[in-house]
């Protein structure tokens, strides 16, 4: 039976129609069977995205007051992450407020216009990581620091595609990407603030030192909450689909081995991150009894370390 437009939601529609609508198309023979595989979404975001960024750039240094230096690059970086977050975790909400997760269903048992809106979703987070992998090259010199960091775009943007190329399991990379998006406003805005409060323009803003104060509890709070027993419910949940399911459902053996092999060292490595958030906790509520931040320490990093997925 059809389903009417009247009854997909509006998010859903524009996400379903994004890909014909746009003026850049981009396709190679990577989906089951050697159909094509479309990148058009992912190539616009991985362009609108860059844009945005450079805007934002000159916007923090002509009408804001950032020293033209590295600040301005974080914090636009940050900015363009919030964004990015935000609108990927309200497409995928709205997906799996009309279809349930099932963590190895195939692609085609869902009705045409979810699967183009899932398409589309799980693309602009692909052209998001593309983006700010390459920011990286564009923004200056690589060091050591910077070699996890690639290494985990390179992690998700693989296992977004192979998901998109096998046909299924799409339901398990969205539950990915929200688990490891829903903080990142949080910790975007942590960023904003820190590289804000450091430099001479804003660092007397009463405000803006409430609201890093404020954001920075929030941004903890959420993030252990999230990335505890929460996120490795999910984890395991979609590990036991994938070994018991996987195979019937056309996922080969090394490729579900790969995924949990990755999302495992993710959720790992994401550990050190929640022990980080438990001391900011911590100084928050001991190091003072004032409603004011705590000044920032220095310069945030360069990028956000914590993973996506």
């Amino acid at each position: 039976m059809k389903t009417r437009n009247n009854d997909i939601p509006l998010i859903l529609q524009n996400w379903s129609r994004l890909s014909s609508i746009l003026p850049l198309r981009l396709s190679f023979p990577l989906g089951p069977g050697g159909s094509q595989l479309d990148f058009s979404v992912c190539l616009s975001t991985f362009l609108l995205l860059g844009t945005l960024n450079a805007i934002v750039q000159v916007i923090l240094v002509q009408y804001v007051g950032f020293p033209n230096e590295k600040s301005q690059q974080l914090v636009a970086a940050s900015c363009v992450g919030i964004l990015h977050s935000t609108i990927v975790v309200a497409g995928v909400l709205s997906l799996f407020s009309t279809r349930r997760y099932i963590p190895c269903e195939k692609m085609p048992e869902a009705p045409i216009w979810w699967q183009d809106a899932c398409h589309a979703v799980l693309q602009f987070c692909t052209g998001y990581m593309i983006y700010d992998f390459t920011a990286v090259f564009v923004n200056g010199t690589i060091d050591s620091s910077d070699y996890p960091f690639l290494a985990h775009h390179i992690i998700v943007v693989i296992i977004i595609t192979s998901a998109r190329m096998v046909g299924a399991a799409h339901s398990s990379i969205m539950v990915m990407i929200l688990v490891g998006e829903v903080t990142n406003p949080f910790q975007n805005l942590y960023y904003v603030t820190s590289n804000a409060l450091a430099c001479d323009c804003c660092k007397h803003i009463a405000w803006l030192k409430s609201l890093h104060y404020i954001n920075t509890f929030l941004f903890c709070v959420s993030y252990i909450a999230v990335r505890t027993l929460p996120g490795w419910a999910c984890f395991c949940h979609m590990t036991y689909h994938w070994i018991r399911h996987g195979k019937a459902n056309g996922i080969p053996v090394w490729l579900m081995t790969f995924w949990a092999v990755l999302k495992w060292a993710i959720a790992f490595v994401s550990l050190a991150w929640v022990q980080d958030c438990a001391n900011m906790l911590v100084q928050i509520y001991f190091s003072s009894s004032s409603s004011t931040a705590p000044p920032p320490q220095g310069v945030a990093p360069a990028k956000v370390p914590t993973p996506d997925l």
